[in-house]
Parts: C-alpha cells; sequence; structure tokens
C-alpha cells in the first residue's frame, strides 16, 4: 500500500514490524467495513502486507480477508493517494460489499468530491443500493446500439423521467426502465 505514515506502531499478534497506515484510510474503512478497528500494515521480508484487527477477532492478515474489505481498502488507499487534478475511474464500485456498505461508500466518495474540487469519480454500478446516494442528474446508462455501439444517456433524458421521478428514487426507476429506453431512442 503506497500510503505509510512515518512512526511505528507495535502488534504483539504479529510482532513488532507492523506499521500503522493513513489515519484518513482506517477511519474510513472502520466507518465502511462492521467490526473493524485498526488497519496496519505488518513487514513480511521485504514486504509489506495489509492486516485489519477486527473486533472480537483480532489481526487478520489480506490473504484472510473478504474480498469486499480488499478492494474497499484499496479503493480507499487510492482515493486518499490521489494527488492534485483527477479524474479517478472505478469499475463494479458495490463488488463484494454489502448494501449497507455500498450506501456507507458512496458517502464517503461525495464528501471526497465536495472536499477536493479538482477530483472527478466516475463509477460503475450494477446495484440500485449505490444509485440510492445519487442524484438523478449524475447517472449515466450505457446500452449497445443495433450495430452494437455503445449508445448512453442521462436517467433524466428517459422520455418520462419528469413524471417517474415524482413516484420514484432515481435506484427505482433505473431499475424499472434499465437501459432498453436508449436502443429504441437510436433507433429512431
Amino acid at each position: 500500500l503506497p500510503v505509510f505514515t512515518a512512526h511505528v506502531r507495535g502488534n504483539p499478534e504479529l510482532g513488532s514490524s507492523c506499521f500503522a497506515l493513513d489515519d484518513e484510510i482506517e477511519r474510513a474503512l472502520v466507518d465502511l467495513v462492521p467490526g473493524v478497528t485498526r488497519l496496519t500494515a505488518a513487514r513480511i521480508g521485504h514486504e509489506a502486507e495489509l492486516v485489519v484487527d477486527f473486533s472480537g477477532v483480532g489481526p487478520l492478515r489480506a490473504h484472510q480477508l473478504s474480498e469486499g474489505t480488499l478492494l474497499a481498502a484499496g479503493l480507499l488507499t487510492a482515493l486518499a493517494s490521489v494527488q492534485g487534478p483527477t479524474v479517478l475511474l472505478i469499475d463494479d464500485v458495490d463488488r463484494g460489499l454489502h448494501m449497507d456498505a455500498q450506501h456507507e461508500l458512496i458517502g464517503i466518495l461525495k464528501r471526497a468530491v465536495e472536499t477536493r474540487p479538482d477530483l472527478q469519480i466516475v463509477l460503475t454500478t450494477h446495484s440500485p443500493f449505490i444509485l440510492e446516494g445519487v442524484d438523478a442528474s449524475d447517472i449515466v446508462l450505457f446500452g449497445l446500439d443495433e450495430h452494437g455501439a455503445c449508445i448512453t444517456g442521462r436517467l433524466q433524458q428517459h422520455p418520462d423521467a419528469e413524471q417517474l421521478l415524482k413516484l420514484l428514487s432515481p435506484a427505482e426507476m433505473w431499475t424499472s426502465v434499465a437501459e432498453g429506453w436508449l436502443t429504441r431512442r437510436s433507433a429512431k
């Protein structure tokens, strides 16, 4: 992991070669993954390995963690590591995350964009739980036209969007209309 603090924090279960990671990453992972209490990196030979402490379980090394926990830690590290004007592309942001964690992650990403106007985040998802935290105006759908070319359209461009968004959340609208209307629109 690229973000290490300068001080060493001993972890008796893993020996004294355990380095503390950036506090911002640790706080975000604690908020995102239930039971996480601390995030560190242990020195294993010449390598560093992610170690996550869980309440009631103790420290777990990277190979013992769930896919969602590993992906969340990597995403939070990338988010904390970017400098200057940046576009962060995240594919399948919901992968391996519980629906509550998906909602929390959107909050973390929104706060990052609010505090860093030079940061733009573009993400993909198949999860309505992610879309619950996103404004309808920020949702862009992708589909294929009759020739297999990629077509896009904002959810708000749906012919019935104004009426539907009075009754449904953006996530509910997306799950009910999907992307088929894009194909029909492009064929006209």
